[in-house]
């Protein structure tokens, strides 16, 4: 943001932005958050923010922290949006549990770091909402909202 005055936070244009590795992000050996995970990536960075943000961890102290939700609250969004279709009446194969599915797989990758799995999970759910659409079992209306935020993630997620 300003490194002659010594904030080297990072700014939204910078390079530094997931231009780091994951794999290279040390385990949480003190157990910073608690949880008694002492083998996954720290969780946060020099702030106390999130470690890992965005797809991919910055290069640096400071990850930057992107305003909106993030990937695993968009992805809750999905769910969220499925749920209450459901609720809605809308009649899915066995209630809409194999959609949900491949979202708390993709969920859980996210957690994981495991972004390539997450994009697979997201694919899955992004072809069956497209086939429900085209053949009816979902109002095109509300398929055509879920494919296009399902096809944003994947593109955030490099895939």
């Amino acid at each position: 943001m300003d490194r002659t005055g010594g904030d080297f936070r990072l700014a939204a244009d910078s390079p530094c932005r997931n231009a780091g590795h994951n794999a290279w992000v040390p385990a949480d050996v003190i157990d910073l958050d608690e949880d008694g995970d002492t083998a996954e990536p720290l969780p946060w960075d020099g702030e106390g923010l999130a470690r890992v943000a965005e797809a991919v961890v910055d290069m640096g102290a400071y990850e930057f922290q992107p305003s909106g939700p993030t990937l695993s609250e968009r992805v809750k969004g999905l769910q969220v949006a499925l749920e209450d279709l459901v609720a809605a009446g809308v009649r899915l194969p066995a209630n809409g549990r194999p959609l949900a599915a491949k979202l708390e797989t993709a969920s859980a990758c996210l957690v994981d770091g495991d972004f390539a799995s997450a994009i697979d999970a997201l694919t899955a759910f992004h072809n069956q909402v497209r086939a429900f659409g085209r053949t009816g079992r979902l109002p095109m209306e509300a398929a055509t909202a879920l494919v296009a935020e399902t096809l944003d993630l994947i593109a955030q997620l490099g895939g």
